[in-house]
């Protein structure tokens, strides 16, 4: 029915070409107009969540390896073999929120 260039002839028998006839009828009667469901806010934002969720333990997984990888590579690193720069970023970081680290360790 989609593919057709010019006319379309559809026939049938019993109830159920009744049924189809009812159906073309109404898409007749719709043509100009869209009609869609509207979805359950609801539920998008409870999928929208657990997908944030999921990136977040992700995010918290990816950073749980980096400083495990960190601490193990540590044994091989002086500090004092890193720049000055890097040594103050690397400080500024770990010290950057007072009370998150204290919120962490309580």
């Amino acid at each position: 029915m989609t593919r057709t260039k010019a006319w379309l002839n559809l026939t049938g028998v019993g109830e159920n070409s009744k049924l189809l006839f009812r159906e073309i009828q109404e898409i007749l009667e719709e043509v100009g107009r869209v009609n869609f469901i509207v979805p359950d806010m609801t539920k998008i934002k409870r999928n929208l969540e657990t997908y944030e969720n999921q990136r977040r333990r992700k995010r918290t997984q990816k950073a749980q390896k980096s400083l495990a990888q960190l601490l193990q590579d540590r044994v091989d690193v002086n500090p004092e073999d890193l720049p000055l720069d890097q040594r103050k970023k690397l400080l500024k970081w770990l010290l950057s929120d007072q009370q998150n680290i204290d919120d962490l360790l309580s």
